[in-house]
């Protein structure tokens, strides 16, 4: 969401884009009557051709912007008919190849081809290749559309792979080698393994293992393959940014990582992949230690194009390697994430369960819903100890009144 309106979230009114599964009463529930955002948001895709119409725009891959427990039998928003969050052309993207979040399986989904679905189902006649494995359809749609370009373009690809629950890739995203060891533990494509998402435990099956890698493997055959479908005239202006998803599978999660999930503010939940490779890149294979987050995209994608987002703060300073490496706060001060609900809403006072993480690159303070949390990442970078009621040295002290002063004055309660 952030990354198509570089906006925060109280000011789009989309605090969440999920309720609590399988509780129908839950109160984190999208407005029967319908949502919209704002239709004074530029999106990206569409804030690129208000500045250049020649560029094209496409989307393919999951379209995780609509709650997928609200749904008809056809797989597509049916809660909220007017909600515009469901359709990637609403968003400014000329054509689009989506799914919703698949927990049917990657092999049995719904396919929406500009505004069609077809339902895909690998599953019942057994056919786990890639004519059937969600995010390889929607990727070779990708590699087609992109291969196709001859001037200037967008394109937004969503990569399913390792988010719960894990199936099986298909053998020929695969090496060889992976491929046998799938085969020696009676791991075969098609083959799921099922954990809570938001709460599993820690290495509950020992093949949760060699699956996430096998996806993760798969993951990167596709990406190459993506790249490699860049038109040769094209690929020497041509950026490519990886992103991942947010938060941790706890089922793979290393030892000793804090046992946090996609539903936290703290580093186990909010920490994502940013990788950017592109002909402005100064110094290749270097990791920046500059304070961002995931809003910044937005204006640094405009730019990287030709089109600054007005004075919103971009990476691309970071890309070109024109901030002094060491100082964490060069490209902004702190980065502020929040979670709330109903959404649609964004008058604080209305919020619920109200959310609000902020992070200097030395320490974090989260207000969770009341609750207070505040981590040393000089000495924790983890963020597995809550210091918040122990005895703090005089810089703990003052970074803590500090953070929250800050989160006070940038989204103060309603």
């Amino acid at each position: 969401m952030r990354i198509h309106t570089g906006k925060p979230l109280d000011e789009i009114g989309v605090g969440t884009n999920v309720r609590v599964p399988n509780l129908t009463t839950s109160p984190k529930t999208w407005p029967t009557t319908g949502f919209a955002l704002d239709s004074d948001f530029l999106f990206l895709a569409e804030h690129l051709r208000a500045q250049d119409p020649s560029i094209e725009t496409a989307h393919f891959g999951k379209w995780h912007m609509c709650d997928p427990w609200s749904t008809v039998g056809n797989g597509l928003a049916g809660h909220v008919p007017n909600v515009n969050l469901q359709d990637p052309v609403k968003f400014g993207f000329q054509t689009s190849t989506w799914g919703p979040l698949p927990y049917g399986g990657r092999y049995a989904w719904w396919r929406i081809a500009d505004g069609t679905p077809t339902y895909v189902d690998g599953e019942a006649h057994s056919i786990f290749d890639e004519t059937t494995h969600a995010a390889s359809v929607m990727s070779n749609a990708a590699r087609t559309w992109i291969s196709g370009r001859t001037g200037p373009f967008f394109c937004s690809i969503a990569l399913e792979f390792t988010h719960m629950p894990l199936d099986i890739p298909p053998t020929s995203l695969l090496s060889s080698a992976t491929s046998t060891s799938l085969r020696r533990l009676g791991l075969p494509p098609g083959h799921r393994l099922v954990g809570d998402i938001y709460a599993e435990t820690p290495r509950i099956d020992q093949n949760f293992w060699p699956a996430f890698y096998a996806n993760a493997e798969a993951m990167d055959t596709v990406i190459g393959r993506i790249e490699d479908s860049i038109p040769a005239d094209l690929k020497p202006t041509t950026f490519i940014i990886v992103l991942s998803d947010n938060g941790g599978t706890l089922a793979v999660a290393p030892i000793g990582f804090p046992p946090v999930g996609k539903d936290t503010l703290t580093r186990g939940g909010t920490n994502v992949t940013c990788v950017v490779y592109g002909p402005s890149v100064v110094r290749p294979g270097r990791a920046i230690r500059q304070i961002c987050d995931i809003g910044d995209v937005y204006p640094t994608i405009a730019e990287l194009m030709g089109h600054p987002a007005g004075d919103d703060v971009s990476l691309v300073p970071a890309i070109t390697d024109d901030v002094p490496p060491d100082e964490v706060t060069a490209l902004k001060p702190y980065s502020i994430e929040q979670s709330f609900f109903p959404i649609g809403e964004t008058d604080h006072a209305r919020f619920k369960d109200w959310h609000r993480s902020i992070v200097d690159g030395n320490f974090r303070y989260i207000d969770d819903a009341g609750r207070e949390k505040f981590f040393d990442l000089r000495h924790d970078p983890l963020e597995a100890t809550n210091i918040s009621a122990a005895r703090l040295d005089r810089v703990q002290a003052a970074a803590l009144v500090n953070l929250k002063t800050i989160l006070a004055e940038v989204l103060p309660p309603g």
